[in-house]
Order: structure tokens, then sequence, then C-alpha cells
């Protein structure tokens, strides 16, 4: 038996001894699993042949026997493989370098080397390179096989890459080698977005794309707005009309409007892409304001605008700083404050200021700056009681008083050195009276009592008083009297010393010749009157009572004007003396028509 089968295998091999093989695989070095490859060549031999065909795929260091088929080939006739040998697949166990081999008896051949890969190409695309928060995001692609044919079919696992983490978002179909697949950003974070993508298909092709599709997710939204006026009064309206647009210049169809001014925030809806707010600007400082403007919509999205607007000062008030009181003489210090619609000082305001004593008589008036510190020499003889100060500034006015305190107050001084001249240099009248004392070769007291009215002098002139010589003067009144400067006199036609006989002869003529008067006096009243008119006399007054009257009267005047105490009276003063007493009777009695003829001899 087995010299039968060695028998016949020589049989085969010396009828295949000249058998001519060639194989290749034509158009492509490289496939991708699935993929049917097409074995190019013939085979020839110079004998008849009756035998079988195998065929072999290797790969790397593994083989694979993948075809067998017996076959009779003709002498010097020619088989082609394309018509004996259907396409191959490229098997999934098969990957890397490989080639076919053909046994054929003794007779083997080999192909040329080619390619078996499970990898694939890609292009992908995403929309924009910016995607607004919110919004879908679309990944799209299209998937080739190593020879750049489309990937008929087959599955992409979509992965969204965070913090080198891969998270798998979702899948898409692949069809004729493209898939798309929309991805919604709602629940993300602002930033990079990066994307990879895991493909395969049925035959065991496969392909991870890492970060294959990068894109910037933002939240950033566009605030358009427009002002009519950017300076203020306060009182004003502002109004703001504005557009909320997403990156894509897209209207915000709804959101919040927050409009910040100052302190204080205001807010206002979204509607249709537009928002408008007006705010009423009370209270608010003058100056410089940032408006800033806060749009957000549903997905967190948020833009920001601003713009700078400005309070204009309004002055509102005069605030006016004076003392309470002052004494005359005195600087009385005043200051005004311009304010405005919150108490800020405007110091670039004019402000016309008047002063008013107490009988609404305007003493002074002056235009200073506001904060400047004026100081107002509150004169002497100034009234005492209430002034006013108005100021006055754009039809604002405000007014303040202060109290004018009374002061009592006189100067004193020697003239050519015999007159003692008092001035009233307070603001009331002066009635405490003034004492002279006067030492001397005699001393002398002199007093005057008579009121001095404000700014207002007393005249005594010692020359009229005094005898001739040199004295110390001393002077007193109800409040300090300064002390005079060379406190003394020197009267230098003082009046004529007299003896004491001679006045008082003078006075006892005096009193003889009144005495007569008023009998002679009496007398002619009776005679001449009737007895109506006689009844009236008798029930008034005698006209010795009325004499006396007079008399005390012009005495009294006398006391008031010279004062003199301690020292005699001389000749002409008792003679000046009866001749005001002369005359004041006449004025009495002219007054009862009766007849002057006895008197005015008298008098001569």
């Amino acid at each position: 038996m087995k010299k039968l089968l060695f028998a016949v295998f020589l049989i085969i091999l010396s009828q295949i001894s000249y058998a001519y093989i060639t194989i290749n695989v034509p158009e492509s070095d490289i496939f991708n699993l699935g993929d049917k490859i097409e074995i190019d060549g013939y085979i020839e031999s110079d004998k008849n042949f009756d035998g079988n065909l195998l065929l072999f795929l290797q790969c790397d260091d593994k083989m694979l026997p993948i075809y067998y088929k017996h076959i009779n080939i003709k002498q010097n006739k020619r088989i082609f493989l394309d018509e004996i040998l259907d396409e191959i697949p490229a098997s999934k166990n098969m990957v890397g370098e490989c080639k076919f081999k053909i046994e054929l008896g003794n007779e083997t051949a080999q192909s040329n080397k080619f390619f078996i890969s499970k990898n694939l190409t890609g292009e992908f695309y995403i929309s924009g390179p910016i995607v607004q928060l919110g919004n879908d995001l679309i990944v799209r692609g299209e998937v080739k096989k190593i020879n750049g044919e489309m990937l008929e079919n087959g599955v992409a696992e979509i992965y969204l890459v965070k913090n080198e983490n891969k998270y798998f978002v979702g899948t898409s179909e692949i069809n004729n080698g493209k898939f798309e697949f929309i991805y919604n950003t709602a629940m993300d974070q602002p930033g990079e977005q990066k994307f990879s993508v895991y493909v395969m298909d049925a035959y065991g092709n496969e392909q991870f794309f890492e970060e294959v599709a990068n894109v910037e997710l933002t939240d950033e939204l566009y605030v358009f707005f427009v002002l009519e006026k950017t300076k203020f009064y306060p009182g004003d309206y502002l109004k703001v009309n504005g557009e909320v647009k997403n990156i894509l210049f897209n209207e915000v169809e709804e959101g919040d409007v927050e409009i910040e001014l100052g302190e204080k925030i205001y807010t206002t809806k979204i509607k249709n892409g537009k928002f408008e707010e007006k705010i009423l600007l009370w209270n608010l400082k003058s100056g410089i304001y940032n408006l800033t403007i806060v749009a957000k919509d549903k997905f967190s999205n948020k833009g920001l605008k601003s713009a700078k607007i400005e309070i204009l000062q309004v002055l509102k008030s005069i605030k006016i700083f004076v003392p309470e009181n002052i004494t005359p003489g005195n600087i009385l210090p005043i200051k005004f404050l311009a304010l405005d619609q919150t108490n800020q000082t405007m110091d670039d305001k004019e402000i016309n200021i008047e002063v008013f004593n107490t009988e609404g008589e305007k003493i002074f008036e002056k235009v200073l700056y506001s904060d400047e510190e004026f100081e107002y020499k509150v004169q002497n003889f100034s009234t005492p009681g209430r002034w006013k100060i108005i100021a006055k500034c754009e039809g604002v006015v405000s007014e303040k008083t202060f109290f004018v305190n009374k002061k009592k107050d006189v100067s004193v001084k020697i003239l050519n050195g015999s007159k003692i001249v008092v001035k009233n240099i307070g603001n009331v009248k002066f009635t405490d009276g003034i004492k002279v004392d006067i030492n001397g070769d005699a001393n002398y007291t002199i007093i005057r009592t008579t009121p001095i009215d404000v700014n207002e002098t007393l005249i005594i002139d010692l020359s009229k008083e005094l005898p001739a010589g040199k004295y110390n003067i001393t002077i007193f009144s109800g409040i300090p009297i300064p002390k005079l400067q060379g406190n003394y006199a020197n009267v230098e036609n003082g009046k004529p010393r007299k003896s004491f006989s001679e006045i008082y002869s003078l006075l006892a003529m005096t009193s003889i010749l009144i005495l007569l008067f008023l009998a002679g006096f009496v007398e002619v009243k009776k005679t001449t009157e009737n007895k109506n008119r006689f009844s009236k006399v008798k029930k008034g007054k005698s006209i010795k009572e009325k004499f006396i009257e007079a008399a005390r009267k012009i005495e009294e005047q006398e006391k008031e004007k010279k004062g003199y105490v301690g020292k005699a009276l001389d000749e002409k003063e008792i003679k000046d003396f009866v001749n005001r007493v002369l005359k004041e009777i006449k004025k009495v009695e002219a007054k009862k028509n009766g007849s002057n003829e006895l008197i005015d001899q008298f008098a001569k």
C-alpha cells in the first residue's frame, strides 16, 4: 500500500514539475477588514494536470487557509486565477503585513505584499468655533477607510473631554461615511469644549479620534443701549432703551436686566430682545456716575455694558454761620455755604449778602464766594437789638439773625487844656451822669446829669467854670471811665475870683426887687381887671406862685446845665438868673391877655 501511495505522489510531482504560477494583488497594497481582495494571476503547465489548488493568507507570522479547489489544467493552457477564485474578504483575524500563498502540487507561489488594517481615517467639523451657552452644538464627521473609500456604515460614539477625563454623551449612525451629532450645552459651563469620537463597523474596523472637535462655549451676551443725554439735574428722568443679542447677533428672546446706578439697582425684563427703564434721579450727589447694565438669559448667559453720566449740582439752600450775639466794636465772623441737593458745598457760587439793623435799614452789602470767611466790624454806634443777615444766590434766599448787645461807653479827653470833651461811644443814650473832681488852689466838683445821645458829645468849658490856674482832673461816672491821658487842666482865661459879701448883696437886692415887683403887679391887677377876670385870677394860681414856679424851673435847668457844687455864684450869673425869671413870667402872663407894662418898666 505504501508503495502505491509513493508511486502516485511521484506521478503528481512529475506531472506539475513544469507548471508556471503567477499571483498578485492588483490596484492597492492596503485593505481594511471586510474589504474583498481580488487575486490576479494565472497557472500554466506544459503537461496536463489534474489536482488540488490550495490558497493561504499569511499576515505577519499567522497563516490562514482560505481556499481549496480541485482543478484540471490542459497542457500548455492557462487558467486565470480570477476565473477560478472568488474575491477574498479581509478577515478580522488577520491584520498586518500580508501576502497570498498558492500551493499546486509541488509548485508554490506567493503574491506581492499588502497590508490589512482595521484603522480608519476621518474628518470632523463642529458648528462654529464659538457656541452660545444653552444652544445646540453639532458635531459632524466623515469616516473613511484606509484606501480613502467612505466607510459604508458604522457607529460613532461621541465623548466630551474635561480635565483629561472622557464622558460619553451619545452615538450617531454612520451612513455612507457621514454622521451628525447634536449636543445641547444648557447644562455645561462656559469654556473650551473638546470632543473625541470612537468609530467602529461590523467588520471590526475601529478608530478612536482624540479631541478632534474643539469649540469655545461662551456665556457672553451683547448689550446695546442709548441715552437721550448724559448730564442730568436732580429730579430729571433717566430713560434707558436697549437691546440684548447673543454672539451670533440674534435677539435674546427673554431674560432679566439689572441697571446699577450709585448704590441702587433697578430691574426690568427682556422682551423679544429689547428692554427699557425710566429712573427718577433723586437724592444723588453731584458728580460722575457709572451707569452699568447687566443682562441675563435663562441659560445664565450674561452681558454687561457701562456708560458715564453726570449729576449736576443744583443750589438748594444757603447756610449762614454767625454768632448769636455781638458787642459793638468787635468783629463779627460770618461764613456762608451754598449747598446743593445733597448738602454738598458749591464753592464756585457768588452769594450776595445784606446786613440790616433793627429798624430794617440796610447797613452793609457785599458779594462773597461760598465757603469764604468774612469779618464784619460792628460799629460802636450800631443800634442794639436783633439784626438780620440775608443771603441771596440764583433765586435762593436765606436769612439769619444775630443780636447786637447794648453797650454803654464814653470817651473823655481834655481839649486845649481847658475843655473836657465827653463823647458817647456806646450804642445807647448815656444817662449815668458825669462827676468831675477838680483839685488845685481850691477844690471844685462839677456834676453833669444831662443825657448824652449816641455819638454826641458834652463839652465842659473849664474856663467858664473855674478861675485861671492848673488843676488835676478826676472823672467819675456809673461806668468805668478810662484814665485821662495827662489828667490835668491849664485854665488860662478863667473867671475872676469873687468875695462872698458882694455876692450876698446882689442876692439880697434881687430878692427885694422881686418882692416889689410882686406887690406892684398885684395892685395893678386889682384896678384893671373886671370882676369876672378877677374871679378867674382868684381861682387860678397867684402871680407869686407862678413866679416861684418859674423860678424853680429855671433853677432846675441851671442845676442840670452847670451843676455847681461847692462854689459861689458871681454877680453876672445872678443878673442872668433874674432876667430869665422875668422872661418866663412874661410868657406866662401873656397868655392871660393882661398888661405887661409894669413888668416892662421893671425889666428896664
